[in-house]
């Protein structure tokens, strides 16, 4: 039924949600974040609650750090990746070729943004610091 009210929506055969046939009927209908429609904005909400990710732990942003760090060491980039604050809030990305090109492109990177956004990161650090390193630079990008 869903897919057939997509499919008439597509056709233009209904307009904002309404049948527009010359039936007289006049039905609305509501869509939920991933695209499925319902016949009343309660059975929606309900779909919604019973399908919403419980919040990110500070474990959850821990083994984000740890996954992260292990995926560009597959793909040869010597990212040394690390969680700081009292839950985990803020990732911190070592990584000796990091300057202003790398932090542009990361502050653009929406999707990167918006998945460190819902784990409940506050901050990232982007740093080219080292053990034994006098010199680094250092940016904060606070989400």
């Amino acid at each position: 039924m869903k897919k057939l009210i997509l499919l008439a929506m597509a056709l233009g055969l209904l307009v904002n949600g309404c049948d527009s046939g010359s039936s007289g009927k006049h039905e609305s209908f509501y869509q939920s974040s991933d695209g499925n429609l319902w016949s009343t904005q309660k059975e929606r909400d309900d779909w919604e609650r019973s399908h919403a990710k419980p919040p990110a732990t500070m474990y959850d942003r821990k083994a984000y750090a740890e996954n992260f760090e292990h995926e560009m060491l597959m793909k040869g980039y010597d990212y040394h990746v690390s969680v700081q604050g009292k839950e985990n809030t803020i990732l911190v990305i070592k990584y000796i070729l990091i300057g202003r090109p790398f932090v542009t492109q990361f502050m653009n990177n929406s999707k990167m943004i918006s998945a460190l956004k819902s784990l409940g990161f506050k901050k990232v650090i982007l740093s080219t610091q080292y053990e034994g390193c006098y010199s680094y630079n250092q940016w904060e990008v606070i989400l």
